[in-house]
């Protein structure tokens, strides 16, 4: 699956061909994305890459390392692990129950508040405490997009 994955040009249907379960079809999506897409070696690079990765980031890092294209990217990741720094929603100092107490309707906007603030925060983990993430919301909702 790993293989496939790195050498098919459309490894999910390559994958759905070889009667794969809905959840290799999905990790073979994913390391195909990764592999793409493999970041630059600096700290918020590797946020976004690991938040876009998921739990394909394993897989990646060895294929990576097997075909050679992974220099250092092994020990970015350790680096970035190691500080704690958050890296999927459910990171965050605040959920979307608390984005709907500061104002934001209920549906997809919520979903699209926290994803902002995911975005900013990989940029920058200090970001992610509750009351400067409650503010942010706050300056979201008054249209302030900065």
């Amino acid at each position: 699956m790993l293989i496939t994955s790195y050498l098919s040009a459309n490894a999910p249907a390559t994958l759905t061909r070889l009667r794969c379960s809905n959840a290799e079809i999905e990790r073979g999506r994913a390391i195909a994305a990764g592999r793409a897409s493999l970041p630059e070696l600096n700290d918020p690079a590797v946020r976004h890459w690991l938040a876009a990765v998921g739990s394909a980031a394993d897989d990646l890092l060895v294929i990576a390392d097997v075909a050679g294209e992974g220099l250092g990217l092994s020990g970015a990741v350790s680096r970035v692990r190691a500080s704690g720094a958050p890296l999927t929603l459910g990171d965050l100092a605040i959920s979307g129950s608390d984005i709907m107490r500061a104002g934001v309707e209920e549906g997809p906007e919520v979903g699209r508040t926290l994803r902002t603030l995911m975005h900013e925060v990989l940029d920058d983990p200090a970001a992610n405490e509750r009351e400067r993430l409650l503010a942010r919301v706050r300056d979201l909702l008054q249209g302030d997009h900065s």
